[in-house]
């Protein structure tokens, strides 16, 4: 491993767009980039933030959208196109968001469940049924439908009108368990990690396929990051260090 500490704080978020590693720090937002020699150099982009009145607080989520690289704090969205960058905050308070479906879907405190489109944040359609109760992961189900992971309530499904408890064995599990990530693997599995069972992997239709917990060999229960590699693996970032699968 190499260790790269040009800004001294917690680094919270990742995005990789070819060379450039964008990284989300607090009050801070950038991009590591090979310099002539190979190493990474790093360029802040903080200072493209016209608001200087706006604090950008803690960066949980960067994504890598058709309109620009988005770095999403729970007090705005800060939305860079190579040139600007462009603020939007949030009726109340950010927690999450998520690009599905080319789609920027973002969780304010008291609307609920948002899209970002068209330069505008936007409550959609019965989004309000998640006020208060916080979103972790949003996976696509087809190119109209996704699955909605809350902390305590479960799985449930959205058509774009309406939301629906996703009646399938594996959500069970994940009421019991608490979601706090999830991601779509090889096009046909949704793994989702969880607070106090590990990882839980299942097919499309929600049976379940594989629990991976402390008892099977993880070093520890708490997934709360999940990355699926080009070779069939799948990496979790946990309370204390990495597993792999």
């Amino acid at each position: 491993w190499s260790t790269y500490r040009d800004v001294p704080l917690v680094y919270r978020s990742l995005c990789i767009d070819n060379k450039r590693i964008y990284i989300g720090t607090f009050n801070e937002i950038g991009y590591y980039e090979p310099d002539n020699s190979g190493r990474l150099k790093y360029h802040s982009l903080s200072y493209l933030i016209k608001n200087k009145t706006t604090e950008i607080d803690e960066v949980w989520r960067i994504h890598k959208t058709s309109f620009g690289i988005v770095f999403q704090s729970f007090k705005g969205l800060f939305i860079y196109d190579q040139h600007t960058i462009k603020t939007v905050l949030p009726h109340s308070r950010f927690h999450f968001s998520y690009y599905v479906n080319n789609i920027l879907w973002v969780y304010d405190e008291v609307e609920g469940l948002m899209q970002y489109r068209e330069g505008k944040l936007k409550r959609i359609p019965d989004g309000n049924f998640f006020s208060g109760t916080e979103i972790w992961t949003i996976l696509p189900v087809n190119d109209e439908q996704v699955i909605i992971g809350t902390a305590k309530k479960g799985v449930f499904l959205y058509d774009g009108v309406k939301m629906t408890p996703w009646n399938t064995p594996v959500n069970a599990l994940l009421k019991q368990y608490q979601i706090f990530s999830g991601t779509l693997i090889q096009d046909k599995y949704y793994a989702f990690g969880t607070i106090q069972n590990g990882l839980i992997i299942s097919d499309r239709s929600g049976k379940i396929i594989l629990e991976m917990n402390k008892m099977r060999g993880l070093q520890n229960n708490t997934v709360l990051s999940i990355c699926a590699d080009h070779e069939g693996s799948i990496w979790l970032g946990l309370d204390n260090g990495i597993s792999m699968i």
